[in-house]
């Protein structure tokens, strides 16, 4: 088995998802690594204005009722936000911290709840210290995410999500396998594990001594 990185970040509503899902899911805890990164900056580098629930309209009508659909298949509350995208800087730069403290998981969850199931501003510092006394935690860590550490951490972060290809959220990466989307989950866990179809199909051929498939990597 393959560690498997989830990459989020908390204003993304298939993170929302994605994450319920895997917090249901103890077995896969010691395969998985979470990452938060900033969304928008890499939406930017990607020559994007905005998110693409608002550039593209269209798209991102479908996407909601998308994600009302998804949410009741897996038994999750869902509520759009009035206002969208929140302003994720700081509750990311705070789940970089947890996650370092080992509180993390159960913090972006929260958040995510307080979001996407309340429907409160995850940028307002009542909101954040409130989540934190509900999980025990310092209310005045809300602080620490304007500290050097968090800035630099989250950043870097960023950029390693860069680095590995990562241009959506949720993204999951095993290896150099990059899978996009709340509904690439189960893909992602199946290649970790080393049973993905396509690692099957490509450890066939190879002892058939036929052409492995390009582009597949190493299981």
């Amino acid at each position: 088995m393959r560690r498997l990185n989830f990459w989020l970040d908390l204003a993304s509503p298939y993170s929302y998802l994605a994450a319920h899902r895997l917090a249901r899911r103890p077995a896969v805890a010691p395969l998985l690594q979470w990452r938060v990164f900033l969304l928008g900056a890499r939406f930017r580098d990607q020559g994007l204005r905005a998110s693409p629930f608002i550039q593209y309209p269209e798209k991102g009508q479908n996407a909601w009722r998308d994600l009302e659909r998804r949410a009741a298949l897996h038994g999750l509350k869902f509520r759009r936000p009035s206002h969208f995208p929140q302003d994720s800087l700081r509750p990311n730069r705070l789940l970089w911290l947890g996650l370092r403290a080992g509180w993390g998981a159960s913090f972006a969850l929260a958040v995510f709840e307080a979001q996407f199931v309340q429907g409160e501003a995850i940028d307002d510092l009542s909101t954040l210290s409130r989540i934190l006394r509900e999980l025990n935690l310092d209310p005045e860590l809300v602080r620490a995410s304007d500290g050097d550490d968090a800035r630099t951490g989250l950043h870097e972060e960023t950029e390693a999500a860069a680095r590995v290809g990562v241009f959506g959220a949720p993204s999951f990466t095993v290896g150099e396998e990059l899978f996009w989307g709340d509904d690439r989950l189960d893909e992602a866990l199946q290649w970790s594990r080393g049973c993905h179809a396509a690692q099957v199909a490509a450890i066939t051929m190879d002892r058939s001594g036929g052409p492995k498939p390009s582009g597949l990597a190493e299981a």
